[in-house]
């Protein structure tokens, strides 16, 4: 059973578009998320340090979690390198989450 909203928005969706011709095709968006970040570059840190000046927090968290899926992959979750590794990207992303509540603070004020 469909919703009275639901409805009004397949409505609005189909009215607001012209009708396709024969032969057309339609182009949709892709349904898979975003490529899991590249980490085994060996540059993981470094591309961590450009994620915190952007801030990028997002992709600093898939960064993280992609080394962590590729440490358990290989069954070195544990190794030293591997936790130095995450710890400074755990460093990253605290920067990056308090620059960008400084940035959004600022935008915050300056819109009032």
């Amino acid at each position: 059973m469909t919703s009275p909203q639901s409805a009004q928005l397949d409505y609005f969706t189909f009215v607001d578009r012209p009708p396709l011709r024969c032969g057309t095709t339609v182009s949709r968006p892709p349904t898979s998320g975003p490529a899991a970040p590249d980490v085994e570059s060996g540059d993981v840190l470094r591309r961590a340090r450009e994620l915190a000046l952007r801030p990028d927090v997002t992709a600093l968290v898939a960064l993280r979690e992609a080394v962590l899926r590729r440490a358990e992959e290989a069954a070195r979750k544990d190794d030293p390198a591997i936790v130095r590794e995450i710890q400074a990207i755990d460093r990253y992303l605290f920067e990056a989450r308090a620059l960008r509540l400084r940035l959004d603070a600022a935008a915050i004020r300056k819109g009032t």
